[in-house]
């Protein structure tokens, strides 16, 4: 947390968070833009200054003639919910074989397949998959994050627009990683 009362981090550790900060917010329009081509949204861009634009939607002095069609088409959103429906349709099969034949481990194994399966519906994770798989398609990534609350396993989901890291290295290789979230 930035602002913690007493607490100041290194400048390095400053300086790189305010550089993956800075990466995140110069992708960020083209990001909302294709969100909102997937919410039907069509009469937007992103201008050569990296804003994102709109037509107006109503007649107005410098906007669209009356005659214009304002009809929005969802073209991409079909495609997007096939990939999702690919990816996600099959609940994961748990094979989880002992190391060795003792009864004991052979319990064990037995009893960590009853938790993989317990988790896949205690955790949702077949919502959070759609998610991840809606921001992966849509904008190029999703994220997953596991976190304990009072009712145990819990994952959240996050966007591009959300997470950022170490710029010009991959999401897995950053030695650091952060969600940024309005509230």
């Amino acid at each position: 947390k930035r602002d913690a009362p007493g607490v100041t981090p290194p400048q390095s550790v400053t300086a790189a968070v305010d550089r993956g900060r800075e990466r995140m917010f110069r992708d960020a329009p083209t990001i909302e833009l294709c969100w909102r081509f997937f919410r039907t949204d069509t009469y937007c861009w992103v201008d050569s200054k990296n804003v994102l634009r709109f037509n107006p939607t109503s007649v107005s002095p410098g906007g669209m003639e009356p005659h214009r069609v304002r009809q929005s088409l969802p073209v991409i959103q079909p495609i997007v919910r096939h990939e999702v429906s690919a990816a996600t349709q099959r609940v994961p099969g748990y094979e989880i074989s002992p190391s060795t034949m003792d009864p004991d481990d052979v319990s064990a194994a037995s009893l960590a397949k009853k938790v993989a399966y317990y988790l896949y519906d205690k955790a949702n994770i077949r919502r959070v998959t759609q998610q991840v798989v809606t921001y992966a398609v849509v904008a190029d990534m999703g994220f997953a994050w596991p976190y304990w609350d009072d009712d145990g396993v819990c994952i959240k989901t996050f966007g591009l627009n959300e997470c950022y890291w170490e710029p010009g290295i991959r999401f897995d290789d950053s030695p650091w990683h952060v969600v940024e979230q309005g509230m």
